[in-house]
């Protein structure tokens, strides 16, 4: 039989998505599909990051799911991880993945994570089931979600994960941060303040800006690579192999651009 598990997470990450007015009535908020991948959409799992499988699993990326199959018994701690920039400035977040257990396989738990930087993170839930769990996370601008997931799988077992949902909330006189960097005359000027191109194997950051920033670069997989705090035009020394990459800066808990790199 054929055993659907769905993982469902509300993190709140602003307190005041739904402070009163002054006049005492309640400011509606809108929700916006941020990100989605697998069933129902236009997109499959490519770009996420897999993890903690052992020798004998295989991955695959199917059109329209991940699939995961095991030759030998043995019990694993599946880790997906995703670097979403759309979710940095949202009150709320709510996360779905939908797994299924499709053979000679039993899905044991799963635990929803949200981090700002891809090395600390913090639990939006625990231990899901066949059950929705609510968990909260205040003031916390994400960038990365990971799911671990605890598999048994016996000989020849087989799972998947058929999709990602992700939606947020704001309120309806607070658009988030990322629209509005990123739309309008006002947009680009902020991004025009940082100029950020790759000369001599050094990532270089021109601005007029004096006030302190966060230069991260990470790989196609969502991985963090190189992460340092700056003030001003600066030189960053960089190891990178031949590849693409993607520098973001961040100032003020808020995305200012994203620039890809090629070496």
């Amino acid at each position: 039989m054929r055993n659907l598990l769905s993982l469902m997470a509300l993190c709140l990450l602003y307190s005041s998505s739904y402070a009163s007015k002054i006049d005492g009535s309640t400011e509606t908020s809108k929700t916006k599909t941020l990100f989605h991948c697998g069933e129902g959409s236009e997109s499959g799992f490519n770009g996420w990051y897999v993890k903690g499988l052992s020798p004998d699993s295989h991955v695959y990326f199917e059109q329209k799911h991940l699939e995961i199959f095991s030759h030998q018994s043995g019990n694993c701690s599946l880790e997906l991880t995703k670097k979403i920039d759309d979710m940095v400035g949202f009150n709320d977040i709510n996360v779905s993945f939908d797994l299924e257990e499709l053979a000679n396989c039993q899905i044991n738990y799963a635990t929803a994570y949200l981090s700002a930087d891809g090395k600390n993170w913090k639990a939006i839930q625990n231990n899901a089931h066949n059950e929705m769990v609510s968990g909260r996370v205040e003031k916390m601008n994400c960038t990365y979600l990971r799911l671990v997931a605890n598999i048994t799988f016996f000989q020849e077992g087989r799972m998947s994960v058929n999709r990602a949902f992700i939606t947020g909330a704001y309120t309806k006189n607070h658009e988030s941060p990322i629209a509005a960097i990123s739309a309008g005359p006002a947009a680009v000027q902020v991004k025009e303040m940082f100029l950020v191109f790759d000369f001599e194997n050094k990532i270089n950051i021109e601005t007029q800006n004096e006030e302190p920033y966060e230069f991260i670069v990470t790989n196609m997989a969502g991985q963090v690579l190189q992460r340092e705090q700056s003030v001003g035009s600066t030189r960053f020394e960089t190891e990178l192999s031949k590849g693409i990459y993607l520098v973001s800066i961040i100032q003020n808990n808020q995305l200012i651009t994203t620039k890809k790199v090629v070496r």
